[in-house]
């Protein structure tokens, strides 16, 4: 297919002309109606990003927690319940299956 002879540059052409603003007389501006998008949330939706926007300044990591297990790491106060771990893994493993 042969672009020029379907005549896409002048549709272009026109497009590019009156797209601009400068472009477009007085007497067209009149007929422009340039309608801008809106977005409206329901109550739902509001309470939605309040939520979202309060645990956004949550900090993930629990530095009290991080810090108690570091000086207990580094007095060689922390211990491990291999048998918790177990059970946590395999509690965790057949509730993914259920």
């Amino acid at each position: 297919m042969n672009i020029e002879k379907s005549g896409f540059p002048g549709i272009f052409k026109i497009y590019e002309t009156y797209s601009r603003k400068e472009n477009v007389k007085p007497e067209d501006k009149k007929e422009v109606n340039l309608k801008k998008d809106e977005l409206v949330l329901s109550s739902e939706g509001k309470e939605f990003l309040k939520a979202l926007e309060i645990a956004k300044k949550v900090n993930d990591v629990r530095e009290d927690r991080v810090r108690e297990i570091k000086e207990r790491l580094e007095k060689g106060l922390y211990t491990v319940n291999a048998e918790k771990i177990a059970e946590k893994v395999i509690d965790d493993l057949l509730n993914e299956r259920i």
